[in-house]
């Protein structure tokens, strides 16, 4: 009798396995394909090498995404515990380059559009970070690593995208990876002879200026558009290095875009790059937040921050679309997507 149950257990183990192969291939051949751009991630695994450990702008998402009744879910779970492998919903809009953007995250499917179906994994405060089933890319023996080094090396703050096979109930499998050929990197200028060092009796001092470089990694041309005075670029709050802490923001984000008829359109070649200075002393840089030492919520740049310990943020590469770009000289070579650099603290370096 014990032997028929080994037996029985072994065949059902089997069988299942072999259906969930059998979803994942169906997916592959009929599912819509997207374009997710991935994020960085330290590898720690010991197959490291043998697969790209992959992350994605969504897989942490925060209160102000939670959409339907997320939210009232969570709070009435009352333990966070209570959430794990919760299955949630990421809503997704493809915009006019083909790519994926993520709009919201909810305990039900959305209506219309493409969305990835996921599983809670940890509850922190106010976000939740989600498994989506496409958190690791298989390659050849050592090709994982090749990747890994070339996000720091080939192609240096170039996203790295994946192609997903979506299916009808949000199922997703990976089907491919490739770099995008515009790639930016941040080195940040901070007075000479002062570095910020928490609790030391020197001057505590943010950065004064940021070098930024876009860089073509592609096999053909690429051309950026550069509006005089940094208007090309936008810097971004790392909103996920605050740890529930009060937020920094910056002050031009309600300017007015950027007006494209005083732009220069530049051409990179491969291998070509384009520098700009962006001088973070001058007000359209400011910053807001709450140890900012200036009464009443005053902007105030990042040099002149007082314990800004929590003000990270990154340097964006402000595409324009399509559209935008209609009527520009070399509008057939414009990269339409935007990039983004790595984040930079105000009183610490590039991450």
């Amino acid at each position: 009798m014990r032997v028929r149950i080994v037996v029985f257990l072994a065949i059902v183990e089997i069988c299942v396995l072999a259906f969930m192969a059998g979803q994942r291939e169906w997916v592959l051949r009929s599912g819509q394909t997207v374009t997710l751009r991935t994020e960085p991630v330290d590898p720690s695994d010991p197959m490291r090498g043998q697969y790209i450990r992959l992350s994605y702008g969504f897989s942490q998402v925060r209160r102000a995404q939670w959409s339907d009744g997320l939210a009232v879910a969570v709070k009435a779970a009352g333990s966070y515990r209570r959430l794990m492998d919760m299955r949630v919903y990421a809503a997704m809009s493809v915009d006019d380059t083909g790519l994926a953007e993520f709009v919201s995250l909810s305990d039900r499917p959305p209506a219309n559009g493409p969305y990835l179906a996921g599983r809670v994994d940890v509850v922190n405060v106010d976000i939740i970070n989600v498994r989506y089933g496409i958190e690791a890319l298989f390659l050849q023996q050592g090709a994982a690593r090749a990747v890994e080094a070339a996000r720091i090396k080939e192609h240096a703050g170039a996203p790295l995208d994946v192609d997903v096979a979506v299916g009808a109930s949000g199922m997703a499998v990976l089907k491919a990876y490739s770099w995008e050929p515009l790639g930016i990197t941040v080195t940040i200028e901070r007075p000479s002879g002062l570095r910020p060092v928490r609790g030391a009796a020197q001057p505590q001092t943010g950065p004064t200026a940021a070098l930024v470089k876009l860089v073509n990694y592609g096999p053909a041309d690429v051309a950026v558009v550069k509006v005089p005075d940094g208007g090309s670029f936008s810097m971004v709050p790392d909103k996920m290095r605050t740890n529930g802490h009060p937020e920094y923001n910056w002050a031009g984000e309600s300017n007015a875009p950027a007006d494209l008829s005083s732009a220069t359109v530049v051409v990179l070649k491969p291998g070509q790059t384009l520098d700009t200075r962006i001088d973070l002393t001058q007000s359209r840089w400011f910053v807001t937040g709450p140890n900012t030492g200036s009464p009443n919520g005053v902007p105030v740049s990042l040099h002149d921050l007082k314990n800004g310990w929590n003000a990270w943020f990154r340097i964006q590469y402000s595409a324009p679309t399509p559209a935008q770009s209609a009527g520009l000289p070399h509008a057939d070579l414009i990269w339409h997507r935007a990039v983004t650099s790595r984040a930079f603290g105000a009183m610490a370096g590039v991450d």
